[in-house]
């Protein structure tokens, strides 16, 4: 039930963040009817590909008696679009339209007679001027390019409809991606099918593990992240495919496959942590406390991600280059991160002092995934600092999927159900979690899955008495009221016997009764 509530209180925060996460490529085939008090209106940017044939189609229609417009291209250079971001509070029209040098050919002016433009008349008598023309960019590394249109001379501002499409090199697939997207299509089809192979041969080692009922409910959300991530990136590969051969993007599917690939990721970090702290390897529940420390960690997490995208919609301007990190939201974020990090390192720590003989799987896991926390932070500084604006977005892409494939791909290597595997951390079977709970303090009493404590006491002697229902546990046998010295009942009379000398040679004179009492309990898992 406790797990339950949380989960849902997660994903209701999930929820909430991926409504306003729409890291999707963004179109590059624009079209509106634009009306502005501005006359020098920012249009759009887009990044072109050197060695490429980058082109740009434009269609312009606007009132004859506002002419004449002129449709600006500005570059990444120091001393253009950079220059007049920095001073454009200060700047007339005309004077932003001059920093383009005049040796230049991207400045159009949308004239009757130039550029593709004729003048027009309608059935009401009004006329237009509607320009159809393009360019060609070549350039000597990939670059910026941002498009504006302008009148300088008019009082009025601007009106005028337009349809603009930009491309890099005529390939199907891709064509319309601005050079800093490319191959995020590529990169998400090849993890896509490695996650298609990989969730195969998690479906294999389910099965196996639930012949052996050692299926938990830990490694079940494990399944679920791998199954969530998969469906992600085929739903991203449909999507993206669709937008780079059309240039018409599809924000609902990749709305949707956010939101999926989003939700793995939320169920893999908390198995990470139920797992650091031992849940169902050493430990069949948690106390109240440490689901209270659960359900406010991942309500952080999921407000800071609320914070982020809501940062990123609201207060990005277009004009720049940034990314999501790029911002107070995106450094915050490294906060859960940091906390995640030290919280599971502190529960490893302690599970392995609690129970040295799972110290096989605690400390690959431990070390592994105190650098799989790190690795989003390191990201988010890579990204801001050390990237240049036109590879970012496919590198901080790739790099993102690589860290959650990786915990994926370490995770699925360290469980594998086979003999040769000692770093296996399941040992209990699942009909047995209900007899081995915590104390009411959250401290284990160690039983889990460890027959130590059970050998210590009867080598001592304090056998009579006993009940081992917490121990054995089977779907139809009876349970042992008590356990009684072996002298004291003829063994011919037992009706059941556990001898503990064939498992225990240091108990070899202690026979347990068996008595019928009308409950099921465990079955040993001695045998």
């Amino acid at each position: 039930m406790k797990s339950t509530q949380f989960t849902s209180v997660g994903f209701l925060g999930l929820i909430l963040v991926q409504l306003l996460m729409m890291s999707a490529v963004e179109a590059k085939f624009i079209h509106g009817h634009l009306t502005t008090a501005s006359n020098f209106q920012f249009l759009d940017r887009f990044c072109f590909q050197p060695n490429e044939k980058g082109t740009l189609h434009y269609e312009i229609k606007y009132k004859a008696d506002q002419c004449c417009y002129k449709l600006l291209m500005f570059n990444d250079e120091p001393g253009q679009w950079q220059y007049i971001r920095k001073h454009e509070d200060t700047m007339t029209c005309g004077e932003k339209k001059e920093v383009i040098p005049g040796s230049y050919n991207n400045k159009l002016t949308l004239e009757d007679g130039f550029n593709g433009c004729e003048k027009s008349t309608d059935a009401d008598s009004i006329e237009w001027i509607r320009c159809v023309g393009g360019r060609s960019f070549q350039t000597d590394r990939t670059r910026w390019w941002y498009l504006v249109i302008s009148n300088c001379y008019s009082d009025n501002g601007i009106e005028f409809e337009y349809n603009i499409t930009m491309t890099n090199g005529v390939k199907l697939w891709d064509k319309h991606f601005s050079a800093d997207e490319r191959y995020i299509l590529e990169t998400n089809m090849i993890f896509f099918f490695v996650y298609f192979a990989m969730f195969g041969v998690t479906m294999h080692f389910t099965k196996v593990l639930k012949e052996r009922k050692l299926l938990h409910c830990t490694y079940k959300l494990f399944v679920w992240s791998i199954l969530a991530e998969l469906s992600s990136l085929l739903l991203l590969t449909v999507a993206l495919g669709s937008y780079g051969s059309t240039g018409v993007p599809l924000p609902g599917l990749q709305m949707f496959a956010n939101l999926l690939g989003a939700a793995g990721n939320l169920v893999f970090i908390l198995m990470i942590i139920l797992l650091g702290k031992g849940f169902t390897v050493t430990r069949g529940t948690l106390s109240e406390l440490s689901w209270i420390k659960l359900a406010i960690f991942m309500t952080l997490y999921s407000i800071t991600y609320f914070a982020l995208y809501i940062y990123e919609e609201t207060m990005f301007d277009p004009r720049d280059v940034l990314y999501k990190y790029e911002s107070v939201a995106g450094y915050g974020l490294v906060g859960p991160f940091f906390i995640g990090f030290l919280w599971t390192c502190y529960a490893i720590f302690t599970s392995i002092k609690d129970y040295p003989d799972k110290v096989s799987f605690y400390v690959p896991f431990g070390v592994i995934f105190a650098l799989w926390w790190l690795a989003t932070p390191v990201t988010i500084f890579i990204c801001n600092h050390a990237i240049e604006t036109w590879v970012r977005a496919k590198i901080v892409n790739c790099i993102e999927r690589a860290v959650i494939c990786g915990g994926h791909v370490f995770f699925l290597l360290l469980t594998r159900p086979n003999a040769a595997n000692k770093n296996f951390p399941f040992h209990i079977k699942t009909t047995q979690i209900a007899a081995l709970d915590d104390d009411d303090d959250g401290n284990d009493t160690h039983r889990y899955g460890d027959i130590n404590d059970f050998v210590m006491r009867a080598e001592s002697g304090n056998v009579v008495g006993l009940d081992f229902t917490d121990l054995f546990m089977t779907d139809h046998d009876t349970v042992p009221a008590y356990a009684v010295p072996a002298e004291k009942v003829p063994a011919e009379k037992v009706p059941a016997q556990i001898l503990l000398a064939d498992k225990v040679p240091a108990c070899k004179q202690t026979v347990i009764q068996i008595e019928p009492r009308p409950r099921p309990i465990i079955n040993s898992w001695m045998q």
